[in-house]
Parts: C-alpha cells; structure tokens; sequence
C-alpha cells in the first residue's frame, strides 16, 4: 500500500521540525480512517504535537504525549504502511 501523498506531507513537515504543521496535516487523513490505522495516524500525531510542545517548552505536556504516542505505535513497529 502506497503512503498518501497527504501522509508524505506531514512526514515532510515533521522532518523539517514543523511539527504542528505536521500534527494539522495528518489529522486531515486521521479523521477518515478507522481501525489500526487511525491508531496509528493518532500515535504518530501525539508525537509530532509532544514535539511541538518541547519547541514551546511545555515539558509535561510533552512526556504526556510522547508517552501516549510512543504507545500507539509499539505495535507497529518495525514498520507500518511501508
């Protein structure tokens, strides 16, 4: 299964430490989807938003949702959707 070019994007953007750019982004595609996937979509926002709250120096905020994100996505780890 191809990655959306919407999913690209915000991998793009969250490479580029945009990170709250990225969370807006994939929550585009987050919202359609259902099941392990939106599972999934909703871990690797949790982290781009921790992310962006280190950025504004929100520190328990930040291990909240780097927590809750690194959770989602254990079990897909070594790789989802490509």
């Amino acid at each position: 299964m191809a990655l959306l070019p919407v999913v690209l994007k915000g991998i793009a953007e969250f490479n580029r430490r945009e990170f709250f750019e990225s969370h807006e982004t994939l929550e585009e595609i987050w919202a359609e989807e259902n099941g392990l996937t939106r599972i999934f979509y909703q871990g690797l926002i949790q982290v781009a938003v921790g992310c962006c709250h280190v950025q504004r120096g929100n520190l328990n905020g930040a291990l909240h949702l780097l927590a809750a994100g690194q959770a989602k996505l254990q079990g897909f780890a070594p790789a989802h959707l490509g």
